[in-house]
């Protein structure tokens, strides 16, 4: 699936949300529970969040109808009980588990003081929008005055870049030019005869010399040409400079992209100014480092780790101590790129150590800051670190109880293999004769003539009924399954039918098939563990769940639910 027919998906999924939901909000609040699991709830948010990956499953015309939503909402119930039994084993205490939740109300915290010291204090009035508008119209106003001004002064002397300006701007130009405005031997201008049609406007003589005086003498003439083009580049930079005047259409039109633009500038300068401010009360030390032998090995491995070793660093001492919390060496060497280090002069070495150092300052100093404010307390921080963490459990849920249960033999395998050989073959094809009627009642007499004796390349002759013979082999598996069902088990010659399927009722004939030979237990004994792995799995994920769910207190607020399925017509 190529990216756009994704985010064709993508987009055909938020419209249907949309729809659904926006039309259930007045009804069912976000933090309304759908669901209660041991106590624990599932809420309309985290459903329709969650409902939104089924519907890019589906399709682009994917349909989700009752069905789709109460087994999707069976399934986030079986996940949030895989979840708790994780919980109950003690799988909530793993490294991996409590780093990441954290990590999360780490970050979480982060986007809080972001937003309180950041966007919420960054506004764009609309005088300063408007400032900027002008301003930006005047620096692009500025190259056309310049070349009008220089173009007027002397149009005989064009720089280059005047030149070029005026050539583009000649190609916008509808021009029709009277390539005969001078005959031969005349040696007058005619002022009312027309020399050239400029976007639609003609101009006549006495337009070309309004303002340019033809010499009387012939030597000295303005040819009309010359006057036609200072005519019209002088035209075409008026205009050019008209446009990047300012007007409120204008603005109107570009108003939020200017304002996008000014409010990330100054959530840039917020930034910095910000920091400069958790800097300036923040205590910081940084002991002296040799950035010559920084990424040299010790030499001496029976050194006391205490004391100063070969590379001139103390291994005990952190790079530096923000608000007396240490940022490591480790740390500090791991952002410096070890060769590049090594080949860079003493000036540049120090220059790398100062900009990374300061990096991890600054990234300490905002995570302190957002640590000390209490932002982990919040209810909905806490959601987003427990969200993150489920996560983990569910994977945790798999690898250590679920997966641990399933035990394939060498026997087992093989048992499976020869008890499915239809999914070890070769594809097989086939060509058929088809004779395809709109009723079940024709499709009847047609097989109760053949039962009789009929021919059926006779009764497919017949103009009153649709045929198909197929030239080419068809993949069996392409088939629609009545029509694979049938051929499946069918000899050369057979007739099958009448099957009816959604292209109608239809008597097939089988002329030929090939391939369906199964392939030796040696070649295939990978994949058929990996089906039989397959199968055992799935049946060990439904005999937890029906274990765990006999066990728990499960609630679905039908009266909910129901506002959901009516508007899904379910």
């Amino acid at each position: 699936m190529n990216l756009r027919c994704k985010q064709t998906i993508k987009i055909a999924a938020l419209i249907f949300l949309v729809t659904v939901f926006l039309s259930c909000k007045t009804e069912i609040k976000d933090e309304t529970p759908l669901v209660m699991v041991n106590n624990e709830e599932i809420t309309f948010a985290q459903f329709r969040n969650a409902l939104e990956g089924l519907h890019i499953q589906k399709g682009q015309d994917g349909k989700i109808d009752s069905l789709d939503i109460r087994g999707f909402l069976d399934k986030l119930i079986r996940n949030r009980l895989f979840i708790q039994e994780a919980v109950r084993t003690g799988l909530d205490q793993a490294p991996e588990v409590v780093l990441t939740v954290k990590a999360e109300l780490k970050r979480q915290s982060i986007l809080y003081l972001h937003k309180e010291e950041i966007y919420d204090k960054v506004r764009v009035t609309d005088d300063e929008a408007w400032e900027e508008y002008c301003a930006r119209l005047e620096k692009r106003r500025t190259k056309p005055e310049k070349i009008r001004e220089e173009y007027s002064a002397d149009p005989n002397t064009q720089s280059t870049e005047t030149k070029n300006y005026l050539s583009m701007l000649r190609k916008s130009a509808k021009l029709e030019v009277d390539p005969n405005y001078i005959q031969p031997g005349e040696e007058q201008y005619d002022p009312n005869k027309i020399a050239a049609k400029y976007n639609g406007k003609s101009i006549s003589g006495h337009d070309l010399f309004k303002d340019i005086k033809p010499t009387e003498t012939s030597e000295g003439q303005i040819p009309w040409e010359y006057a036609l083009w200072q005519l019209i580049d002088n035209d075409l930079l008026e205009k050019e400079i008209q446009r990047f005047s300012p007007s409120r259409n204008s603005f109107q039109r570009n108003e939020k992209s200017i304002r996008k633009d000014l409010l990330k500038k100054h959530r840039r300068e917020r930034e910095v100014a910000y920091l400069e401010e958790l800097r300036q009360k923040a205590k910081i030390s940084r002991p002296a480092l040799d950035p010559n032998s920084l990424f040299m090995e010790a030499k001496d491995p029976n050194l006391p780790a205490a004391s100063v070793n070969m590379e001139g660093n103390d291994p005990n001492l952190p790079a530096a101590l923000v608000n007396d919390e240490p940022i490591s060496l480790a740390e500090l060497k791991k952002g410096l790129k070890a060769e590049e280090f090594k080949e860079a002069g003493p000036e540049d070495r120090q220059s790398m150590i100062e900009n990374r150092l300061q990096y991890l300052i600054d990234c300490l100093l905002i995570d302190q800051e957002a640590l000390s404010r209490g932002y982990e307390n919040r209810p909905e921080v806490r959601k987003a670190a427990k969200a993150a963490g489920d996560k983990i459990l569910y994977k945790k849920f798999y690898r250590k109880l679920l997966l641990p249960s399933i035990k394939l033999t060498d026997e087992e395998v093989k048992t499976y293999y020869e008890e499915h050989p239809d999914l070890f073959c070769s594809p097989r094809y086939v060509k058929v004769e088809e004779i395809r009627v709109r009723t079940k009642e024709e499709a009847n007499e047609i097989n109760d003539e053949l039962g009789a004796g009929a021919d059926f390349t006779f009764l497919k002759k017949r103009s009153l009924h649709k045929r198909m013979i197929s030239r080419h082999w068809i993949p069996l598996d392409s088939l629609s399954p009545p029509v694979k069902e049938g051929l499946i088990e069918a000899k050369v010659g057979e007739v099958i039918g009448p099957v009816s399927w959604d292209m109608g009722h239809s008597i097939f004939q089988l002329k030929r098939r090939r391939g369906g030979e199964i392939f030796p237990f040696d070649k295939v004994k990978k994949a058929s563990r990996d089906k039989l792995f397959r199968e055992r799995f799935n049946e060990t994920v439904e005999k937890w769940e029906r274990i765990l769910r006999a066990s728990s207190e499960v609630i679905i607020f039908e009266d909910r639910l129901q506002i959901i399925l009516s508007n899904v017509g379910g």
